[in-house]
């Protein structure tokens, strides 16, 4: 049987050891792309087929 402070121990335990043990997020290039240009109104809106609107 697990003791009960063992509940508020484990998230502790696990993010030192994510912490300590996991690999840090590489750095990416990020090339920027004109999609469109001299758009007088750039957005838009998207209805599903019954006319409801995406959440």
């Amino acid at each position: 049987m697990i003791p009960a402070h063992y509940g508020r121990l484990l998230p502790a335990i696990i993010l030192i050891a994510n912490l300590l043990l996991g690999r840090h997020a590489q750095a990416q290039a990020v090339r920027p792309e004109t999609m469109a240009a001299g758009l007088q109104n750039p957005w838009g809106l998207a209805f599903l087929p019954d006319g409801r609107f995406p959440a």
